[in-house]
């Protein structure tokens, strides 16, 4: 196989007339993916929408229980979370169907939930106890990227070559 220059490559993706997906590049021949989800791409994709429901789910608390006095901060606050849980629901649904771009987003915004969970290591004063928050913060992000680190996620994100 040709070494194609990484600046005129760009990715095909159509169902052939057997139910493969296709992915080729300018030039080249095309590969044929079977169109299946691998099992740790499913995993993925519904944990990273079960986070963005949970983004959801505060922000529309935080912008129904405002405080006098304070909300500026909670209008805030609340738009945003509801948009961070837009970008996540959207890789979500990039990741069930397998496109490349959602892996991106995807892993980003689990490295940002580590440090966000990193934060609530320890308890504060002024919200209290909030480590099983951060434990499970966590656990759902470490769980999201091993599943997008594995062979298969990575092969059905079109992140390897085919070796045949």
């Amino acid at each position: 196989m040709t070494s194609i220059s990484a600046m005129s490559v760009y990715r095909i993706r159509h169902i052939d007339s057997r139910g493969c997906s296709c992915m080729g590049s300018k030039g080249t021949n095309v590969t044929r993916v079977p169109n299946t989800l691998p099992k740790s791409l499913f995993i993925a994709a519904g944990l990273v929408a079960l986070q963005a429901g949970a983004l959801a789910f505060v922000g529309i608390g935080t912008l129904t229980g405002l405080v006098a006095g304070r909300v500026g901060v909670g209008i805030g606050i609340g738009i945003r979370l509801l948009v961070l849980a837009a970008g996540r629901g959207y890789a979500a649904k990039g990741l069930l169907g397998a496109n490349p771009s959602a892996r991106g987003p995807a892993l980003v915004t689990q490295f940002i939930a580590l440090g966000l969970a990193w934060s609530l290591r320890s308890p504060d004063e002024a919200t209290g106890d909030n480590r099983l928050v951060g434990v499970l913060i966590a656990a759902s992000a470490l769980i999201v990227l091993a599943a997008l680190a594995t062979g298969s996620a990575r092969r059905a994100l079109a992140d390897l070559p085919d070796e045949s």
